[in-house]
This record gives C-alpha cells, structure tokens and sequence, in this order.
C-alpha cells in the first residue's frame, strides 16, 4: 500500500467512524471517497481522519451523518488546503430526530473547524439548511481560497436581508483576495 493515495468506499454499508476506522491504512492517502454510504445516521468521532494528514479531497456526499457531525469530522483538517470538500446530502429527512433535525441553521460552533481550512470547492447542497447565524458560514478564516460554493436546495431564504449581506460580504473577500 505504499502507492496508495485514494481511497474509495462508495455505497458501502457504514455505521460509523471512529478514531481507528482508518488507522490500517497510509497516512499519505490524498482523496477520501465515502459517497452514498447509507445506514440510517452514521455515528461519527472527531478524530476520525486524523490518520489523513495529506487529505486534498473529501468527498462523503449522500452518506448520513447529518451536516453537524460532518463538519466536526474536520478537525483534523483544520489550518490544511483542500481542493474539494463535498459536504453535500449528508443530512436528510429519513435521519430527522430531535438530536439531528433536517432543519438546519448554521451555527459558529458548526463552522469551527471548517472556517480555518483553505478549501477550493465546497459543496454544501441538500442539506436542509434554513438559516445562518452571524459568525459562522461566511467567516472563512480564508475566504480569498473559496472558488465554487454549492449551496442548491437547501430552503434558505437568501432574499433575506441579513442572509444576502453575508453572501456580498464573502463574495467580496473572494473576489479581491
């Protein structure tokens, strides 16, 4: 497993991921592929990735977790560069409970490791979100690395007032950066 940089477990079967679900495996592995991995709600630990230091991409999209849970598997990654990161569909009504509602509202303390990574791509589709808190989606501690942002058929309401001035405000730090 010396050449070993991808990792790929599509539609498998997951029922979680702990601090030594991958500790078998290269610390050089670059892309994590988890996509369409379902079983009810994933159970997650922090530390999850941390025997991937040299993650580049991080794809888990359509495996449910709830987007809480993903965004907290990223601390490993925090102050790293990513090129992809697809958070997409990770939280759904079939998982919805009082503990992991599929009415999300974005808060600083879920975006507390993802603010701090220098991420290319990010996918945040289909995720139920409704609202974001101040302090927290549009807080990048690197926005000027923000190239491509999906935010499709989440049920926010952007035409709202406060939820637009996040938007120009990012948009302007990625623009001129």
């Amino acid at each position: 497993m010396t050449n070993l940089r991808e990792l790929h477990f599509q539609g498998r079967y997951l029922v979680s991921l702990s601090n030594t679900t991958f500790k078998a495996f290269p610390n050089f592995v670059e892309e994590l592929n988890l996509a369409n991995c379902r079983f009810k709600a994933v159970r997650t630990k922090v530390d999850a990735l941390r025997p991937f230091p040299s993650l580049r991409v991080i794809d888990i999209h359509a495996t449910f977790m709830h987007l809480r849970r993903a965004l907290h598997l990223l601390y490993p990654s925090s102050y790293s560069n990513l090129t992809a990161m697809n958070l997409g569909h990770v939280s759904d009504d079939i998982i919805d409970s009082s503990d992991l509602s599929f009415v999300i509202t974005i808060t600083p303390d879920m975006m507390k490791y993802l603010k701090t990574i220098c991420v290319e791509n990010l996918d945040l589709s289909d995720n139920g979100i409704v609202d974001i808190e101040s302090g927290s989606l549009f807080s990048f501690d690197r926005p000027e690395c923000l190239h491509n942002l999906s935010f499709k058929r989440n049920r926010c309401a952007i035409v709202n007032k406060r939820t637009l001035s996040y938007f120009n405000i990012l948009f302007a730090e990625t623009l001129f950066f």
